[in-house]
């Protein structure tokens, strides 16, 4: 074996391994960058925007048209009379002329952790389980409160209210979620349509830049691109 074969072949040795490294450490430090834009991008500014809870306690002032708004805004059904109340969502409300005097009603449910620094359910999850209320009312602000057992309750809690929506400049409405929450067809297809060998290369195809190049050769213009799923994610993030 001459001499320059020897210095070509151990050439390579180094410099393949090199290579191989430098791509691994790219990658590493692409992937660090993508994970900490993301999580910030996401997590840091909620998507959507929501109002306090409406409450309704022992000496709280609310007008007949005050309680219809706030009922219909939550899209409340009104059902005529309190024994027809028997389901989350509904209320029967008794006036006089223009004055409440009564409103039977079954919340909904809804999480709102802000509750929890409150404690009123004791629950620490802060998840508000579907109620059924009487709630009395006299001279123009709320009386009594009363649970489904009967007894006085500090309160009746409507959920909160959709204020803004926060897209930043998109129309798009996007929710945070768990790979195990995505079916697994909808991942096959999406694998399979922008990046079939999405599970074989580390984040940049070379077999796929390579197909490329001969295709595009070939037609003499741009008909294939190469950029595999990571690469996109790069591109948009």
């Amino acid at each position: 074996m001459s001499r320059s074969v020897r210095r070509l072949l151990w050439a390579l040795a180094i410099a393949v391994p090199l290579f191989f490294l430098i791509i691994y450490l790219a990658i590493r430090t692409v992937s660090a960058e993508l994970e900490e834009r993301f999580y910030q991008s996401f997590d840091s500014v909620p998507t959507r925007v929501y109002s306090s809870v409406y409450w309704l306690k022992p000496g709280t002032g609310a007008s007949l048209e005050e309680l219809r708004f706030r009922l219909k805004e939550r899209d409340y059904r009104d059902v005529g009379r309190p024994e027809q109340v028997q389901g989350p969502g509904t209320y029967a409300l008794e006036t006089d002329g223009a004055r409440p005097l009564a409103l039977t009603l079954y919340t909904n449910e809804f999480n709102y952790p802000a509750l929890a620094k409150e404690m009123i359910f004791g629950n620490p999850e802060a998840v508000i389980s579907p109620t059924r209320y009487v709630i009395l009312f006299a001279g123009g602000e709320v009386n009594k409160v009363q649970d489904n057992t009967g007894g006085d309750a500090s309160g009746a809690a409507l959920e909160p209210t959709l204020v803004a929506q926060l897209n930043e400049g998109s129309v798009q409405a996007r929710r945070t979620v768990n790979l195990s929450q995505i079916p697994h067809t909808l991942m096959k297809g999406i694998v399979l349509i922008e990046d079939t060998r999405f599970l074989e290369h580390p984040g940049i195809d070379i077999r796929g830049i390579v197909r490329s190049m001969y295709v595009n050769l070939r037609s003499g213009g741009y008909v294939q691109g190469a950029s595999t799923i990571t690469q996109q994610l790069a591109k948009n993030v």
